[in-house]
Parts: C-alpha cells; structure tokens; sequence
C-alpha cells in the first residue's frame, strides 16, 4: 500500500532484528507494538505473534481457496484509509491493490468504462458522477485494485 511503509531504523518487535523499513498502518489485533517490518508480515510471523490482522474485512463474496483469505488476512499489508474498506474479490480472488487514484488517473489509464460495469460502485445512476468527483491525493478518493486473473478493475470509494 501507498505509505505504509516508512524508511527507519528500529528494532522489530517480532523478530527483534535491526530493520531499516517500517509498516506504520493499521493492524488489528489486541496487543501489538509498531512498528513491525515487513518481513515479519510476508511471512506471517506478526500475525501470529500479536494474534492479529492486516485487514479489517474482506467484500463479500465467495473464497474457496482458506489459504488466500489467510495470506490476505495474515500476510498482505494493509493500506491508509479515512473509513474502513472492505477488499474487493475479482474473480473468485482478492484483487490487487493498485493505489489511489481520481478521475484524472482513471481517465489516464482508460478504465472508465470498465469501473462504469463494477456493481460495487454505489447506484446505477450515480456511478460517472462519483467516479468525476475522485481526486488522487484528496476527498473523496478511489482505491483502485485489479483482478489477478482478468482486465476486471474495482473501485473503493473512501472520504470523510
């Protein structure tokens, strides 16, 4: 995720090695300390340590595969968000997360039309105009994924 990880040195508490990389978002648990590098999450050593999760919730929608929700939930960093965001499942899949993004960068990468066709985007009637009103690095913003296993794109909406 975007800013989520900030270069400095500090001790990890999970694996107590010199690290010069820190994951400073959230992560949901009951005891933890911050921060914890990155390492120790790929490997799902902090989740297991502090008993926690990178990611407070998951779209609905149908998983198979237990291995994916675990390395999703256990294993994949979160990222900076105003309201909490459910992840996007693309096809039978957690979706990519791409970064922030507004109309410009929409336009930029030609996706309108395809997040046009994502039915988690709010109503029918609403969907160009919010799409519009999207600014990168402001209020509202997106939260662009992409599927792992198509050209399907998803938008998460966030703002305060």
């Amino acid at each position: 995720g975007e800013g989520v990880f900030k270069q400095q040195s500090f001790v990890c508490p999970v694996c107590e090695k010199s690290r010069e990389w820190a994951y400073i978002a959230s992560f949901y648990a009951r005891y933890k300390e911050k921060p914890i590098c990155p390492w120790c999450i790929s490997d799902g050593s902090a989740s297991q340590k502090f008993d926690g999760q990178f990611q407070e919730d998951v779209q609905d929608g149908y998983i198979e595969n237990q291995e994916f929700m675990d390395e999703l939930l256990h294993r994949t960093p979160g990222f900076s968000t105003w309201n909490p965001v459910a992840w996007p499942i693309l096809d039978e899949d957690f979706g990519i997360y791409l970064g922030t993004v507004g109309w410009e960068e929409i336009e930029d990468r030609k996706l309108v039309e395809k997040l046009l066709e994502d039915p988690f985007i709010f109503q029918e009637h609403q969907k160009l105009k919010i799409l519009e009103f999207l600014t990168k690095n402001g209020n509202p913003l997106g939260h662009l994924f992409k599927s792992l296993h198509s050209e399907r794109h998803s938008i998460v909406i966030d703002g305060t």
